[in-house]
């Protein structure tokens, strides 16, 4: 679903959730740019010419005053930094990965490249990874928690030994919920449940979440 017919809507989640960022995946738009809507918050996007994917960030004005800089680096990764304190900023990865079907070279370069933008702290990386980490946690227990979900496919594990390479935690996974605030994704049919989006924090960082789960009620499509 093109985001050009969700903006309204996803102005309404942000409010009534009261949310300050709203991470966006397979916008489908074209090009890349930012535009101010409705009630002070503004929209920031990353597409291609082909308005085949895209990704994009909305944020409330408090955030949109805290922005230093802003990077479009494809149609799959859009990168915003916010001075959050006078010394400590804050680095927000949105990301779309190549989804199942797309060539293995595909995502070997969408992972090279979140690869390359993540170094350094206060990390946090968010969106539509394409991957299922599962719950095994041998090899991965410092950043998989106990309350993972599911088998572990072959994108799960290149994108686990990246959190390993680069002290990222898989945040949901440390917090115990019921199977509705935890599956993101359901097969055409309602049978197959899986995880595939996530947040991601630097290991630093980690003590500072309080909580991570799916809100089912605000799905848009």
């Amino acid at each position: 679903m093109s985001l050009t017919r969700r903006v309204e809507e996803c102005i309404d989640v942000l409010k009534e959730r009261k949310l300050d960022v709203l991470g966006l995946s397979e916008t489908k738009w074209k090009g890349n740019g930012s535009k101010e809507l409705r009630e002070g918050y503004y929209l920031y996007w990353s597409g291609g010419v082909n308005a085949r994917n895209g990704v994009g960030l909305i944020l409330s004005h408090r955030m949109k005053e805290l922005v230093v800089d802003v990077k479009y680096e494809s149609d799959r990764m859009i990168i915003i930094q916010l001075k959050i304190d006078p010394v400590r900023v804050i680095k927000l990865v949105q990301c779309y990965a190549p989804q199942t079907g797309c060539d293995d070279q595909e995502k070997e370069r969408f992972l090279e490249l979140l690869e390359d933008r993540i170094i350094g702290d206060n990390t946090i990386v968010m969106g539509d990874l394409n991957a299922q980490v599962g719950c095994e946690r041998q090899g991965y227990e410092e950043i998989l928690g106990v309350h993972g979900w599911g088998p572990r496919n072959e994108e799960g594990k290149m994108l686990l030994d990246l959190c390993n390479r680069n002290s990222l935690v898989i945040t949901h996974s440390w917090f115990k919920k019921q199977k509705s605030h935890k599956v993101t994704r359901y097969g055409w049919n309602g049978q197959q449940e899986s995880v595939i989006d996530y947040l991601l924090i630097n290991k630093e960082l980690h003590n500072t979440v309080m909580d991570v789960k799916v809100i089912p009620s605000v799905s848009l499509g």
